[in-house]
């Protein structure tokens, strides 16, 4: 029993000390992803290639895309998307601009394909949407 509760207490040590490290390592790798965030959500407009996201972190691109989805519950393509449909309809708010140019200002490049998904996420065409 004693060489047992021995083994026990040795496996359980590594195990913290396997855990502090991780957590160390998932705290450091967050932050970085927060930081990758925070400038695909404000610059929604540019184009993030794979490559490009994929050099901000020093990671392989299936490594990004799991920890991206892990921390983020979310791809970073969704990502983009979902904050150039934010930028839109802020922009469209302000009647002075045309659906074409917000669409274009957002980081939209096809106009068709930004109205099928506009249509599939709102319901309506941008220009019914908006009157």
């Amino acid at each position: 029993i004693d060489s047992y509760m021995i083994k026990l207490f040795v496996l359980a040590g590594r195990n913290i000390k396997d855990s502090v490290r991780t957590n160390h390592i998932n705290n450091e790798t967050y932050k970085l992803f927060q930081r990758i965030r925070i400038e695909i959500l404000t610059n929604s407009e540019k184009d993030f290639s794979t490559e490009e996201l994929c050099r901000m972190s020093s990671m392989s691109k299936s490594q990004f895309y799991k920890y991206y989805k892990m921390f983020f519950d979310t791809s970073p393509r969704a990502e983009v998307i979902n904050a150039r449909f934010d930028r839109v309809v802020q922009l469209l708010a302000d009647k002075s601009i045309s659906v074409k140019q917000a669409a274009l200002m957002s980081g939209f490049k096809n106009i068709p394909y930004f109205t099928r998904h506009f249509k599939r996420r709102y319901g309506d065409t941008p220009g019914r949407y908006f009157k």
